[in-house]
Protein backbone atom coordinates (compact mmCIF):
# COMPACT_ATOMS: atom_id res chain seq x y z
CA UNK A 1 0.00 0.00 0.00
CA UNK A 2 1.22 3.39 -0.85
CA UNK A 3 1.95 5.74 1.70
CA UNK A 4 0.75 9.62 2.52
CA UNK A 5 4.19 11.01 1.70
CA UNK A 6 4.83 8.82 -1.66
CA UNK A 7 1.33 10.08 -3.13
CA UNK A 8 1.63 13.66 -1.58
CA UNK A 9 4.85 13.95 -3.77
CA UNK A 10 2.52 13.20 -7.01
CA UNK A 11 0.04 14.99 -5.84
CA UNK A 12 2.36 18.14 -5.66
CA UNK A 13 3.24 20.52 -8.33
CA UNK A 14 7.25 20.13 -10.01
CA UNK A 15 8.62 22.32 -11.51
CA UNK A 16 7.17 21.44 -14.81
CA UNK A 17 3.62 21.29 -13.66
CA UNK A 18 2.97 24.60 -11.33
CA UNK A 19 0.86 26.87 -13.09
CA UNK A 20 2.71 29.73 -11.00
CA UNK A 21 0.74 33.25 -11.62
CA UNK A 22 -1.82 31.56 -13.43
CA UNK A 23 -2.84 28.67 -11.25
CA UNK A 24 -6.34 30.49 -11.17
CA UNK A 25 -7.20 29.44 -14.67
CA UNK A 26 -6.86 25.98 -12.84
CA UNK A 27 -10.60 27.06 -10.14
CA UNK A 28 -13.53 25.49 -11.15
CA UNK A 29 -12.23 23.16 -13.21
CA UNK A 30 -14.11 19.77 -12.89
CA UNK A 31 -12.70 16.68 -10.07
CA UNK A 32 -14.15 14.00 -12.79
CA UNK A 33 -10.73 12.46 -14.47
CA UNK A 34 -12.82 11.71 -17.88
CA UNK A 35 -13.64 15.53 -17.71
CA UNK A 36 -10.51 16.51 -16.99
CA UNK A 37 -8.99 14.71 -20.10
CA UNK A 38 -11.28 16.47 -22.31
CA UNK A 39 -10.92 19.56 -21.34
CA UNK A 40 -7.06 18.78 -22.05
CA UNK A 41 -7.79 17.55 -25.16
CA UNK A 42 -9.65 20.64 -26.28
CA UNK A 43 -6.72 22.61 -25.60
CA UNK A 44 -3.93 21.68 -27.93
CA UNK A 45 -3.38 21.28 -31.58
CA UNK A 46 -0.68 17.98 -31.82
CA UNK A 47 1.78 19.78 -34.10
CA UNK A 48 2.41 16.82 -36.10
CA UNK A 49 -0.78 14.57 -36.51
CA UNK A 50 -3.76 17.41 -36.44
CA UNK A 51 -2.03 19.49 -39.06
CA UNK A 52 -2.34 23.03 -37.28
CA UNK A 53 -1.05 24.94 -40.84
CA UNK A 54 -3.62 23.25 -42.27
CA UNK A 55 -6.48 24.60 -39.98
CA UNK A 56 -5.01 28.40 -40.42
CA UNK A 57 -2.29 28.01 -37.81
CA UNK A 58 0.11 30.36 -38.73
CA UNK A 59 4.10 28.87 -39.43
CA UNK A 60 5.29 31.00 -36.43
CA UNK A 61 3.45 29.22 -34.43
CA UNK A 62 4.85 26.24 -34.04
CA UNK A 63 7.52 27.44 -31.91
CA UNK A 64 4.59 27.22 -28.95
CA UNK A 65 5.73 23.32 -28.64
CA UNK A 66 9.20 24.65 -26.80
CA UNK A 67 6.76 25.79 -23.88
CA UNK A 68 7.44 22.72 -21.90
CA UNK A 69 6.26 24.41 -18.86
CA UNK A 70 2.58 24.34 -17.68
CA UNK A 71 2.41 28.32 -16.03
CA UNK A 72 4.27 29.22 -19.96
CA UNK A 73 1.51 27.10 -21.82
CA UNK A 74 -1.63 28.21 -19.93
CA UNK A 75 0.07 32.35 -20.54
CA UNK A 76 -0.13 31.43 -23.59
CA UNK A 77 -3.71 29.82 -23.88
CA UNK A 78 -4.89 33.05 -22.02
CA UNK A 79 -3.76 34.80 -24.92
CA UNK A 80 -5.06 32.69 -27.53
CA UNK A 81 -8.37 32.90 -25.79
CA UNK A 82 -9.31 34.91 -22.58
CA UNK A 83 -11.88 33.02 -20.37
CA UNK A 84 -12.35 29.56 -18.43
CA UNK A 85 -9.99 26.63 -20.07
CA UNK A 86 -13.48 24.79 -20.40
CA UNK A 87 -14.81 26.72 -23.29
CA UNK A 88 -14.72 25.16 -26.60
CA UNK A 89 -11.90 26.51 -28.88
CA UNK A 90 -10.89 26.35 -32.62
CA UNK A 91 -8.13 24.86 -33.87
CA UNK A 92 -6.42 28.44 -33.96
CA UNK A 93 -6.97 28.83 -30.39
CA UNK A 94 -5.53 25.68 -28.78
CA UNK A 95 -1.41 25.60 -28.22
CA UNK A 96 0.64 24.12 -30.60
CA UNK A 97 1.96 21.11 -29.05
CA UNK A 98 2.69 17.49 -29.11
CA UNK A 99 2.10 14.34 -26.30
CA UNK A 100 4.26 15.58 -23.41
CA UNK A 101 1.82 19.13 -23.82
CA UNK A 102 -1.29 17.45 -23.36
CA UNK A 103 -0.01 15.23 -20.38
CA UNK A 104 2.08 18.18 -18.57
CA UNK A 105 -1.40 20.41 -18.80
CA UNK A 106 -3.53 17.13 -17.37
CA UNK A 107 -1.03 16.73 -14.60
CA UNK A 108 -0.98 20.23 -14.00
CA UNK A 109 -4.93 20.29 -13.51
CA UNK A 110 -4.82 17.26 -11.27
CA UNK A 111 -2.10 18.21 -9.17
CA UNK A 112 -3.70 21.71 -8.46
CA UNK A 113 -6.76 19.44 -7.09
CA UNK A 114 -4.42 17.31 -5.09
CA UNK A 115 -5.08 14.46 -7.43
CA UNK A 116 -1.98 11.96 -7.51
CA UNK A 117 -0.78 11.82 -11.05
CA UNK A 118 2.50 11.05 -12.92
CA UNK A 119 3.89 10.93 -16.60
CA UNK A 120 4.71 7.97 -18.24
CA UNK A 121 7.27 7.67 -21.52
CA UNK A 122 7.40 4.86 -23.65
CA UNK A 123 6.68 4.26 -27.43
CA UNK A 124 3.12 3.39 -28.35
CA UNK A 125 1.56 1.08 -31.38
CA UNK A 126 -1.64 2.45 -30.87
CA UNK A 127 -1.05 4.82 -34.13
CA UNK A 128 0.49 3.57 -36.70
CA UNK A 129 0.61 -0.23 -37.53
CA UNK A 130 3.82 -1.85 -37.32
CA UNK A 131 5.81 1.78 -35.54
CA UNK A 132 6.22 1.87 -31.63
CA UNK A 133 6.05 5.64 -31.51
CA UNK A 134 7.29 7.83 -29.04
CA UNK A 135 4.79 8.91 -26.59
CA UNK A 136 4.24 10.25 -23.31
CA UNK A 137 1.12 9.86 -21.21
CA UNK A 138 -0.13 10.00 -17.48
CA UNK A 139 -1.12 7.66 -14.63
CA UNK A 140 -3.72 8.38 -11.78
CA UNK A 141 -3.52 6.35 -8.58
CA UNK A 142 -6.45 4.50 -8.02
CA UNK A 143 -6.82 4.03 -4.04
CA UNK A 144 -9.41 1.68 -4.36
CA UNK A 145 -7.29 -0.66 -6.31
CA UNK A 146 -3.89 0.05 -5.02
CA UNK A 147 -2.16 1.10 -8.42
CA UNK A 148 -1.13 3.25 -11.23
CA UNK A 149 -3.59 3.39 -13.68
CA UNK A 150 -3.18 4.36 -17.67
CA UNK A 151 -4.85 7.60 -19.06
CA UNK A 152 -4.06 9.04 -22.58
CA UNK A 153 -4.88 12.35 -22.37
CA UNK A 154 -4.28 13.51 -25.95
CA UNK A 155 -6.47 10.65 -27.76
CA UNK A 156 -9.88 11.76 -28.77
CA UNK A 157 -13.07 10.00 -27.49
CA UNK A 158 -13.66 7.96 -30.40
CA UNK A 159 -9.74 6.74 -31.63
CA UNK A 160 -9.45 3.41 -32.26
CA UNK A 161 -6.10 1.56 -32.52
CA UNK A 162 -5.34 0.30 -35.84
CA UNK A 163 -3.40 -2.38 -34.52
CA UNK A 164 -5.65 -4.03 -32.25
CA UNK A 165 -7.50 -6.97 -32.58
CA UNK A 166 -11.49 -6.81 -32.94
CA UNK A 167 -12.19 -8.25 -29.68
CA UNK A 168 -9.71 -5.38 -28.14
CA UNK A 169 -11.12 -2.80 -30.16
CA UNK A 170 -15.08 -3.93 -28.69
CA UNK A 171 -13.51 -4.07 -25.42
CA UNK A 172 -11.60 -0.80 -25.28
CA UNK A 173 -12.89 1.35 -27.46
CA UNK A 174 -13.51 5.25 -26.17
CA UNK A 175 -12.31 4.28 -23.06
CA UNK A 176 -9.79 6.12 -20.45
CA UNK A 177 -8.12 3.98 -18.33
CA UNK A 178 -6.00 0.72 -19.05
CA UNK A 179 -3.18 -1.29 -17.18
CA UNK A 180 -0.79 -3.15 -18.67
CA UNK A 181 -0.96 -7.14 -17.34
CA UNK A 182 2.58 -8.45 -17.93
CA UNK A 183 3.54 -11.52 -16.72
CA UNK A 184 6.59 -12.02 -14.96
CA UNK A 185 7.41 -8.65 -13.64
CA UNK A 186 7.15 -4.98 -15.60
CA UNK A 187 7.12 -4.49 -19.37
CA UNK A 188 11.19 -3.44 -18.81
CA UNK A 189 11.68 -6.39 -17.32
CA UNK A 190 9.65 -8.64 -19.83
CA UNK A 191 11.26 -7.05 -22.57
CA UNK A 192 14.84 -7.16 -21.01
CA UNK A 193 14.62 -10.72 -19.97
CA UNK A 194 13.52 -12.07 -23.15
CA UNK A 195 16.56 -12.48 -26.34
CA UNK A 196 13.57 -12.13 -28.71
CA UNK A 197 12.19 -8.74 -27.57
CA UNK A 198 15.25 -7.08 -26.31
CA UNK A 199 15.61 -3.78 -27.35
CA UNK A 200 18.82 -3.04 -28.80
CA UNK A 201 21.62 -0.64 -26.69
CA UNK A 202 20.78 1.62 -30.14
CA UNK A 203 18.11 1.40 -32.73
CA UNK A 204 18.18 3.38 -36.04
CA UNK A 205 14.50 4.61 -36.63
CA UNK A 206 12.56 5.33 -39.80
CA UNK A 207 9.82 7.95 -39.37
CA UNK A 208 6.59 6.62 -40.40
CA UNK A 209 5.18 10.18 -40.69
CA UNK A 210 8.30 11.37 -42.63
CA UNK A 211 10.85 12.63 -40.95
CA UNK A 212 14.48 12.14 -41.07
CA UNK A 213 15.48 8.49 -40.15
CA UNK A 214 17.42 9.09 -36.56
CA UNK A 215 19.93 6.74 -34.30
CA UNK A 216 18.25 6.20 -30.98
CA UNK A 217 20.22 5.25 -28.04
CA UNK A 218 18.04 4.15 -25.01
CA UNK A 219 18.33 5.57 -21.26
CA UNK A 220 18.38 3.10 -18.50
CA UNK A 221 18.98 4.01 -15.51
CA UNK A 222 17.81 1.63 -11.91
CA UNK A 223 14.65 2.41 -10.20
CA UNK A 224 15.16 4.59 -7.14
CA UNK A 225 14.13 7.45 -5.60
CA UNK A 226 13.77 10.41 -7.07
CA UNK A 227 13.92 14.40 -6.40
CA UNK A 228 11.22 16.49 -7.24
CA UNK A 229 13.83 18.65 -9.20
CA UNK A 230 14.97 15.37 -11.55
CA UNK A 231 11.57 14.40 -12.25
CA UNK A 232 10.70 16.48 -15.29
CA UNK A 233 7.25 15.11 -15.48
CA UNK A 234 8.77 12.62 -18.01
CA UNK A 235 9.02 9.35 -16.03
CA UNK A 236 12.41 8.46 -18.02
CA UNK A 237 14.65 9.40 -15.30
CA UNK A 238 12.88 6.46 -12.89
CA UNK A 239 12.00 4.34 -15.41
CA UNK A 240 13.42 1.79 -17.60
CA UNK A 241 11.32 0.94 -20.92
CA UNK A 242 7.70 0.76 -21.22
CA UNK A 243 5.89 0.23 -23.96
CA UNK A 244 2.36 0.73 -24.65
CA UNK A 245 0.66 -1.57 -26.50
CA UNK A 246 -3.53 -1.14 -25.67
CA UNK A 247 -3.82 -4.72 -27.50
CA UNK A 248 -1.31 -5.80 -24.73
CA UNK A 249 -3.47 -4.40 -21.77
CA UNK A 250 -5.07 -6.93 -19.62
CA UNK A 251 -7.79 -4.96 -18.49
CA UNK A 252 -10.20 -1.67 -19.01
CA UNK A 253 -12.76 0.10 -17.94
CA UNK A 254 -15.39 2.25 -19.45
CA UNK A 255 -15.45 6.28 -18.87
Amino acid sequence: MAGSEYLGYYASPSRVTDPGRMAGLLDGLPNDLAELRQVVRGLVIHYRAESPLEHGVPAERMREIDSRYAKMMLARLKELKDGPLTAPRSPTERLVGCCRDFTVLFLAMARAQGIPVRARVGFAAYFVPGYYLDHEVAEVWDAEEQRWRLVDPQLADNHISPTASASTRSTCRGTLFCWPGQPGGSAAQVYENDPELRVPDTVLSDDPLGGPRREVAWLRRAHGSASQEDELDAGALHANLTLFQRSNFSACEDS
